[in-house]
């Protein structure tokens, strides 16, 4: 399995661990885990790891760029999942 996890920014300040234990997880199930930024080229990630899965970690404050992100990416890839979730995710859907 290949999940992609996509997230608004890492930063030292504020790395997002619950993505980095989930990742770590993956990783000891002998999934392949990637990390990408919403504000990166994330639509040449998704191309480039093809990725069976794409978890999205989100915030409320964030919800809007990420809707237009999951749209985006559902655009070109429409047959691989999205799961969002996140301290806001149950609020925003």
């Amino acid at each position: 399995m290949k999940v992609l996890f996509l997230t608004n920014t890492i930063t030292i300040a504020g790395e997002p661990m619950g993505i980095m234990q989930l990742s770590a997880i993956a990783k000891q199930r002998n999934w392949k885990s990637y990390v990408t930024q919403q504000n990166k080229d994330y639509l040449r990630t998704v191309r480039e790891v093809e990725p069976q899965l794409i978890a999205v970690s989100m915030m409320s404050n964030v919800y809007p760029e990420l809707r237009e992100v999951i749209t985006d990416i559902k655009r070109q890839h429409e047959d691989i999942p999205i799961l969002l979730g996140g301290g806001s995710s149950n609020f925003c859907s």
